[in-house]
């Protein structure tokens, strides 16, 4: 057998009516209920006031264990990405709230920040028996053209940029692969280039939209990394 403890969170009632799913019924607001085995059970809840009626219904697991929220975050000392770790389990689904007004129900998503102001993230976790919430404060690392030691032989320009960015070469990279990426992470270019030295590549920006993105260059050595702002076209 399982009891079960039922709270009554309706608002303006002035009775109610419980079917528990296994043929009994009570009309107690909060009541508790032994049920004489473990299935699933549908519950329904009748309240009532001077002016009608509403009814919910919610299923009842008895065999599962309920989710615990939490996760780990990896960040980079060049850019404002961070890559959260979902490390809940059981799951069935999951909401991220980044703490900047953006969202996502990837269990495992990356963001990138716009600046390195601390944040409050939440994640939300659901299964079959319910759901679970954490909040934790994220510090992203400020961005910028990485200190490192093949960096400086790498020009970015202009910026601001209006129709089209420049990247210069001063040193053989080799097979590199350029990305450019907006704020809410969506990659919007990307090109393999085999880069010798004195290269130039010109990235062309006239259907971007205005405002802040990330350059990356991935090449066999280490990731380079920068920003970019567009500016409107007019």
């Amino acid at each position: 057998s399982m009891q079960a403890q039922f709270n009554n969170s309706s608002y303006l009632m002035d009775s109610c009516y419980w079917n528990f799913g296994d043929g009994t019924f009570s009309n107690l607001i909060n009541p508790s209920h032994t049920f004489s085995y473990t299935d699933s059970m549908l519950v329904t809840m009748f309240a009532y006031n001077s002016c009608g009626s509403d009814s919910i219904k919610k299923w009842i697991y008895f065999d599962c264990n309920l989710p615990v929220s939490n996760f780990s975050v990896n960040t980079s000392p060049d850019n404002y990405i961070v890559q959260f770790n979902n490390l809940t389990a059981p799951i069935d689904s999951c909401k991220w709230n980044f703490g900047d007004g953006n969202f996502s129900s990837i269990v495992n998503p990356s963001h990138i920040y716009t600046s390195s102001d601390s944040v409050l993230v939440t994640l939300i976790v659901f299964n079959n028996c319910g759901s679970d919430t954490i909040k934790k404060w994220v510090h992203p690392k400020s961005v910028g053209i990485a200190e490192n030691d093949l960096s400086r032989f790498v020009k970015f320009y202009p910026n601001p940029v209006k129709n089209e960015l420049n990247i210069e070469f001063s040193k053989e990279f080799g097979n590199c692969v350029i990305e450019l990426n907006n704020i809410q992470g969506e990659r919007v270019f990307i090109k393999t280039v085999n880069v010798n030295k004195n290269m130039k590549i010109l990235i062309s920006t006239n259907n971007l939209s205005s405002g802040l993105y990330f350059v990356k260059i991935n090449s066999s050595k280490e990731i380079i990394n920068s920003k970019m702002f567009k500016l409107n076209n007019f």
